[in-house]
């Protein structure tokens, strides 16, 4: 069975139609599913939205918590709550069409990797209305990842991905970051644990306000940071340390 998580912030805008969209597209290839809804202390009514609609959709499930605590602690949250061997992370602004769904799932499958990460940066991406600002930062922060990391993929922050169950049952609990890094956090802890994760375009269309401002770059950068500090410095310099 496939888990799709969709964290929610201040989305009544959309969520109803990322909803269908998505519980259309997994009836019509016949894919076993639940969609695991987490309201992240929206202030929007968007938990109440859903479920008002909870007749219309008896495989969603929508949680929640009253306080605003970020991407990353929705999605660890809405993680304890699914059951599917197959576990997807999909954004509730519709601005990535759930009908991607079962090319991600199926290049899982076909290629035996532990992860499918979407890209809109990737060569063979479409993306439509991406804004030039937009558009620097991501590069910007790209560039960031890969001086830091090592990584070779082309985006690590598209809000479109897909695990074996296993992998984020290890990774998840190790998991300190709350924010847009824990995509980034994901990643790094996977590749780092020996799983094989592949990257493969998507198509993006910016329906919705781009909720991107200074605040958000900052904690951003600085959750990054903490990433590099724990992955990558703080391991390097205990092994130097316990060496004779």
């Amino acid at each position: 069975m496939l888990s799709v998580i969709i964290p929610a912030y201040n989305a009544a805008d959309s969520i109803i139609s990322t909803i269908d969209s998505s519980a259309r597209t997994l009836e019509a290839d016949n894919i076993d599913y639940e969609l695991i809804i987490v309201d992240d202390g929206s202030t929007d009514g968007t938990y109440e939205l859903v479920l008002d609609q909870n007749g219309n959709f008896p495989q969603v499930r929508c949680v929640h918590y009253d306080q605003n605590k970020g991407k990353g602690y929705a999605l660890s949250y809405g993680f304890q709550f699914s059951s599917g061997d197959m576990v997807m992370f999909l954004d509730a602004d519709s601005d990535l069409p759930p009908q991607q769904i079962p090319r991600l799932l199926n290049r899982l499958i076909e290629t035996g990797a532990d992860g499918i990460i979407g890209s809109k940066s990737h060569p063979e991406a479409e993306s439509y209305g991406y804004p030039a600002t937009r558009k620097f930062l991501s590069k910007g922060y790209n560039l960031l990842v890969r001086a830091l990391f090592n990584m070779s993929f082309t985006n690590t922050q598209t809000g479109l991905k897909v695990f074996r169950r296993e992998v984020l049952s290890k990774i998840i609990p190790k998991i300190m970051v709350t924010g847009f890094a824990f995509d980034l956090e994901v990643l790094v802890r996977a590749l780092g644990s020996g799983y094989r994760i592949m990257e493969t375009p998507v198509t993006m269309t910016y329906l919705s306000e781009s909720r991107v401002n200074p605040k958000v770059i900052w904690n951003l950068f600085c959750e990054t940071m903490q990433i590099f500090w724990r992955c990558r410095l703080k391991t390097l310099i205990t092994r130097n340390s316990s060496q004779p």
